[in-house]
């Protein structure tokens, strides 16, 4: 009724109030549609390594501490990522025994770790599938870093998780890997 009122008075008005509600109205259905996963598959952010551990009987053991910064890792083998064989490296907080990472990479046994072309085809792969599922990424970037190694960084952010797939490849051998890293983003950074 109002907007009928302010059109009556000033029909530029009446438009351009119209156009910012289907602007707002637009973006908020864009946020919507932009769902916080809060973890990766079955993993959810505030489990313990215990409960991860419950919910992939088998698969899934502790990782002996090589670093004693980083004591509270779990490793879940045997997942199957549309064809790619992956495993995920579940990290827990040393004080609240928490998971706040989960990172996914091809085995040391993967033909499609071991070369290039696998490595590309892997990349590929999973970029698409995470676009299918989160829609476009919040940042797409490839550089060089200081030993001219090629990177591809692929981001989306949500109100509690990063979803980062990274890419490395060596410019002097073919070595390099690519990772899926899902971490729980603090509410109070600073």
């Amino acid at each position: 009724m109002y907007a009928d009122r302010i059109s009556d008075m000033n029909p530029q008005l009446g438009r351009k109030y119209a156009f910012m509600a289907l602007l707002i109205i637009h973006s908020i259905n864009l946020l919507a549609d932009k769902i916080d996963p809060g973890g990766w598959d079955k993993i959810k952010w505030g489990m313990t390594l215990d409960a991860v551990a419950d919910i992939y009987k088998g698969g899934a053991y502790r990782i002996a501490p090589s670093d004693p910064t980083y004591p509270n890792k779990l490793s879940i083998n045997g997942i199957k990522i549309d064809f790619l064989d992956v495993q995920a490296t579940v990290q827990a907080n040393e004080q609240s025994h928490t998971v706040y990472s989960v990172a996914l990479e091809l085995p040391e046994s993967s033909a499609f770790k071991r070369a290039r072309s696998g490595r590309d085809i892997a990349f590929a792969k999973l970029r698409d599938l995470l676009i299918a599922k989160y829609g476009p990424p919040d940042s797409d970037h490839i550089y060089q870093d200081s030993t001219s190694a090629t990177m591809s960084d692929v981001l989306w952010a949500f109100q509690s998780t990063s979803v980062k797939l990274s890419r490395r490849e060596s410019a002097m051998a073919d070595v390099g890997y690519v990772m899926v890293v899902y971490q729980k983003l603090e509410k109070n950074p600073l």
